[in-house]
C-alpha cells in the first residue's frame, strides 16, 4: 500500500461508494464482448499447422487493417503468457502498462464487474475475451482474437485486438458517464465542508478523473475526433488530486493508545495517517483515534523462549455524533530469552501490521465513506 498525497485503494468494495456504471454502458460493452467473433472482426487468419505461421504473426495490419482495428503481437512459453504479452503490446500504444494483471484502480475495476460483467450471464464463456478493465489500464473491450504455436510447441503468439468503432463508442460514452459522475460528487453540502466525507467525495472524484483521462488517452488512438470534442470538458486530474490533498492537510486526527509503553503503536497508526496527507494532532479533534494495547505472556511447551502476545483495540471516532466510524483490532506473538524483548518484539510487529492491514483498511472506509 503506497499512499502520495491521497490514498492509492487497492480492494474490492467500490459498490459501497455508489458508483456504478450506467445500463447504456453496460449494454455497450456486453455487445462488444459477445460480438467478437461476429461480424466486426475478420474471420480467423491463423493456420492450424504449426509450421505455417499465420499472416498475422508477420504483419497484423494485413488481417486486422489499421484502419478498423488496433492491434498487437506479443508471445510467450504458454498461452496465458504470449496473452498477457499482446495485452501489455496493446496498452503500449495507448501509453498505459500492465504488470502481473491487475492494474487498473480496483475500486474502478470492481464498477465494471459490478456493473457489467456479473450481470452479462456466460460472456466469458461464450468468447476469448481476456482484456477487461477488471484486469488491464481502461483496455476495455480488447480481446485475444488469435494465438498460434509453433512447430514444437515451445512457443505461443498470440495477437490483441480492439475495433476502433465499437472502442470509439464504449469509451466516449463511459467518459460522458464520469464527467457527470464527477459533477455529481462535487455537490458537497455546506456541513460537510471540512470533513472525513468532502475528502471522501473529493477522493472519489479525483480517481474517476484519472480514469477518465485514460480513457481519453484509448479513445485519442480510436478516433482522434471524438476525443478531441470531449477533451476540454473532461475534468482534470491534476487538479483534483490537489484539492484532495488540501482538504487532507484540513483535517486533525488525534491518536490516542492505553499501555502503548514506547509508543510505537500510536506511531504506527499516525504514520497511516499522514501518509494519506491528515494532519495529527495533539489536541482536541473531531477525529480521533483512540485505543487500547495490552500484552499477555504464552508459554509453548518444550520452548524455551518467552512469547509474548499482543493486542491492540482501536476505532476512529467522530466526537462530534459520537460515532464510532473505524473499529479495528490486530494481534501478534513473538518470542525472545525474556519477557521485555518479548514484548518489544511483539509491539513492532503490531506496529508494522498496523501500517499496511490499518493502512488498507483505512483506505476502503474513506474511500466509500459517507455521512
Amino acid at each position: 500500500m503506497k499512499f502520495d498525497g491521497k490514498i492509492i485503494r487497492n480492494r474490492q468494495n467500490a459498490a459501497a461508494g455508489g458508483l456504478r456504471f450506467a445500463p447504456l454502458f453496460a449494454v455497450l460493452l456486453a455487445a462488444a464482448v459477445l460480438g467478437a467473433g461476429c461480424a466486426s472482426a475478420p474471420e480467423n487468419a491463423g493456420s492450424a499447422d504449426p509450421a505455417s505461421p499465420p499472416v498475422w504473426l508477420a504483419n497484423p495490419d494485413a488481417v486486422y487493417p489499421a484502419a478498423r482495428y488496433i492491434s498487437a503481437v506479443g508471445s510467450g512459453p504458454d498461452r496465458a503468457s504470449a496473452e498477457k504479452s499482446a495485452l501489455t503490446a496493446l496498452a503500449g500504444v495507448f501509453g498505459q502498462s500492465v504488470h502481473g494483471g491487475i492494474t487498473v484502480h480496483s475500486h474502478y475495476a470492481d464498477r465494471v464487474r459490478g456493473g457489467v460483467l456479473e450481470d452479462s450471464g456466460s460472456v466469458s464463456s461464450v468468447t476469448e475475451t481476456v482484456a477487461t478493465a477488471v484486469h488491464l489500464d481502461t483496455l476495455i473491450g480488447a480481446k485475444i482474437r488469435e494465438t498460434w504455436t509453433d512447430r514444437g510447441g515451445q512457443y505461443v503468439y498470440a495477437i490483441a485486438v480492439m475495433d476502433k468503432i465499437e472502442t470509439a463508442l464504449l469509451y466516449e460514452a463511459e467518459i460522458q458517464e464520469n464527467t457527470a459522475r464527477i459533477a455529481a460528487l462535487e455537490q458537497i453540502p455546506e456541513d460537510a465542508r471540512g470533513t472525513l466525507a468532502e475528502y471522501a467525495r473529493l477522493l472519489q472524484a479525483t480517481e474517476t478523473a484519472e480514469e477518465t483521462e485514460m480513457l481519453l488517452k484509448v479513445l485519442s488512438v480510436a478516433s482522434p475526433a471524438q476525443a478531441a470534442s470531449l477533451r476540454m470538458s473532461v475534468p482534470d486530474a491534476e487538479t483534483y488530486r490537489q484539492r484532495c490533498a488540501a482538504a487532507a492537510a484540513g483535517i486533525p486526527v488525534a491518536v490516542s493508545l492505553e499501555n502503548d509503553r514506547q509508543g510505537v503503536i500510536a506511531q504506527a497508526f499516525a504514520d497511516v495517517f499522514t501518509a494519506a496527507g491528515f494532519r495529527i494532532t495533539s489536541g482536541e479533534s473531531r477525529y480521533s483515534l483512540r485505543g487500547v494495547v495490552s500484552f499477555s505472556e504464552v508459554q509453548l511447551p518444550s520452548n524455551p523462549y518467552t512469547f509474548s502476545r499482543g493486542v491492540v483495540n482501536a476505532a476512529l471516532e467522530d466526537s462530534r455524533t459520537g460515532d464510532i466510524l473505524l473499529p479495528y483490532a490486530v494481534s501478534a506473538r513473538e518470542g525472545h530469552g525474556g519477557i521485555t524483548g518479548a514484548e518489544n518484539r511483539t509491539a513492532r510487529t503490531l506496529a508494522e501490521k498496523i501500517r499496511t492491514e490499518f493502512a488498507e483498511t483505512f483506505s476502503d472506509f474513506v474511500f466509500s465513506f459517507s455521512e
